[in-house]
């Protein structure tokens, strides 16, 4: 059970609405001090003050900020409000996101993939927490740097180097020299 409200929630509101896609609506963000205001500004750049009360249906994702181990902490409890419709995510160290089931990385891959008329096997991802789990199964390779959670590393086919030491950076300049030698 958690002993105290999260330290922050952000809903992402859809196009449809009064907002635009990549707009970030958060309760109690006049609350925010400068150590939440930096966790939030590394995946939203902007945002403005909500009651969530006011949404509606509208809400492309819930976030929730919990300045500690989330997984351990939080997801136990949110865990009880996945169904059919509704997924709970564990997406970084802090954060957990609340969406519809019908919606992931995975399903972002594939249509993707439609869009531009590749398939699997000339695909490759990188991920780094659990929310780039679903990517692998729409990829020939999958990349995890060092640093990713346990779990992503055990199932992408790929171990890289950390993303301080520029893993990603370097597998991608690595599989673009390969295909340019192929050609």
């Amino acid at each position: 059970m958690l002993s105290r409200e999260a330290d922050l929630s952000c809903g992402i509101q859809s196009e449809h609405d009064r907002c635009g896609a990549h707009d970030v609506a958060c309760e109690h963000a006049d609350q925010l001090d400068e150590k939440r205001a930096a966790e939030l500004r590394k995946y939203y750049p902007t945002w403005k003050q909500a009651d969530f009360d006011s949404f509606g249906e509208d809400l492309i994702k819930l976030a929730l900020l919990w300045l500690d181990d989330i997984e351990k902490d939080v997801y136990p409890t949110m865990r009880a409000l996945e169904s059919e419709t509704l997924c709970v995510s564990v997406t970084a160290y802090t954060w957990i996101d609340v969406f519809h089931r019908s919606v992931s990385k995975g399903s972002g891959v594939k249509a993707l993939q439609e869009k531009l008329g590749i398939g699997k096997e000339e695909t490759v991802v990188f991920g780094d927490y659990l929310n780039d789990l679903p990517m692998a199964e729409h990829a020939c390779r999958s990349f995890a740097p060092m640093n990713a959670h346990p779990a992503v590393k055990a199932a992408f086919t790929q171990v890289v180097a950390g993303h301080l030491e520029g893993g990603v950076t370097r597998t991608i300049q690595a599989l673009i020299r390969e295909a340019e030698n192929r050609e």
